[in-house]
């Protein structure tokens, strides 16, 4: 039987341009819309759909006006707010509302429930990842779509960007859409109870040999006036977030004492140094006054070689680095993060008989957070479990109980 010939369904790329049932819709990326650039939908004199040539002569005419703009430093036009209220409108009023406003002034901690700088920023990649992902979606009125529509959404940007990407999108467009229906302008939230697929739980604990080894990698000539080691050891022994580490200021200590008002939670703790941490502050001191750091730069954890702070991603390059030296020595160091090691802080409090609540008041963590850290690891720790039969036959012992 002769193979039966289908006409080929034509697709039409045009730069900024999305179709939706073929009818186009300018989609500016990223970058427009940091500009000012917003979505429109494209139509002709008439008031119909554009063609494509139309469409065509559109992106010409935008394309001119984008050019003219930069030259002449004006800011893009703000369209009439469209009748149909779309994701992207959802966006822009969630991110101009004031917990979305980083707070000034001495009033700047006062408030709770504001979100923090970095996590701010991180919703706000998130959105532009879903723009750039899928302009069509972002740029759809909200009353279209449905939970339906969502999880092919999720199912998409599982297989383009992974599975702990996709969530994280899901959760910040959850939470957008809350704001706007809790204000009236959207009907109930299509991104909740969507029973995602997560990861398992990580729960990485570094053994003393791992921390010793990194440590040695650490402090080798090589990486030395990096710094790195001095994070490490503050985050092994504050038990803090990497952020909460590279963001101390030598004020912040206090006879031996570390305080911290974290930024992810503005929790504030005050953490004994350990005599261990007490000899590497005194030698951060020393070298700080050996070799003075710039005008200006407070932080404790310095790139000697710069003489500056470090930034989330030059600091990760840094501990990749030396993480890498010490799996020479220890290959099961090559798997150890930098936020491992506030995990490995907690089980350490724990092991040593602290309680829950004396490991929070050291950590930042919430009780349940805590709770939850230790939950996975005294399932995975068999001396804690022939701890407790230990304990158990020799109270039946005391008993006189046989059975």
């Amino acid at each position: 039987m002769a193979a039966i010939s289908r006409p080929m369904k034509a697709t039409v790329h045009i730069k900024h341009v999305a179709w939706r049932g073929g009818r186009p819709r300018f989609a500016p990326g990223p970058g427009l819309r940091a500009e000012g650039w917003r979505g429109e939908d494209i139509k002709n004199a008439a008031g119909a759909w554009a063609s494509i040539s139309e469409t065509e002569d559109f992106m010409v005419r935008r394309l001119a006006e984008i050019a003219a703009r930069r030259t002449s430093g004006a800011p893009a036009p703000r369209p009439a707010r469209r009748a149909l209220y779309t994701i992207e409108d959802m966006f822009e009023d969630w991110f101009a509302s004031r917990r979305m406003t980083p707070e000034r002034g001495p009033q700047a901690q006062r408030v709770a429930g504001r979100v923090a700088p970095a996590t701010l920023i991180d919703y706000r990649r998130k959105a532009a990842a879903l723009a750039a992902s899928d302009p069509e979606f972002f740029t759809s009125p909200c009353a279209a779509v449905r939970k339906a529509h969502v999880l092919g959404l999720h199912e998409a940007l599982w297989r383009a960007r992974g599975l702990p990407m996709a969530n994280g999108i899901i959760a910040v467009l959850r939470a957008a859409w809350s704001h706007a229906e809790a204000r009236g302008k959207v009907a109930s939230n299509p991104c909740m109870q969507l029973r995602l697929p997560g990861l398992e739980a990580r729960l990485r604990i570094a053994s003393a040999e791992e921390i010793s080894a990194l440590l040695a990698a650490a402090d080798d000539p090589a990486f030395r006036d990096t710094g790195i080691g001095d994070a490490i050891l503050l985050a092994l022994y504050t038990g803090q977030r990497q952020a909460d580490v590279l963001q101390l200021e030598a004020r912040n200590e206090d006879a031996g004492h570390i305080r911290f008002i974290q930024a992810k939670t503005g929790a504030r703790v005050r953490v004994r140094a350990i005599a261990q941490l007490r000899v590497r502050l005194a030698a951060i001191a020393a070298r700080h006054a050996t070799q003075p750091p710039p005008p200006g730069e407070t932080r404790v954890v310095l790139n000697q070689r710069t003489g500056r702070s470090y930034q989330s991603g030059n600091f990760s390059h840094g501990y990749t680095a030396v993480r890498r030296r010490a799996a020479a020595a220890c290959p099961s160091v090559a798997t150890l993060r930098f936020q491992d090691l506030r995990d490995t802080s907690v089980t350490r409090l724990a092991t040593a008989g602290c309680t829950i609540p004396e490991i929070a008041a050291i950590s930042g963590h919430s009780l349940a957070s805590v709770h939850n850290v230790l939950k996975h690891y005294l399932e995975l720790n068999d001396m804690q479990a022939d701890a407790a039969i230990d304990k158990l036959a020799a109270w039946m012992d005391r008993e006189g109980i046989e059975a």
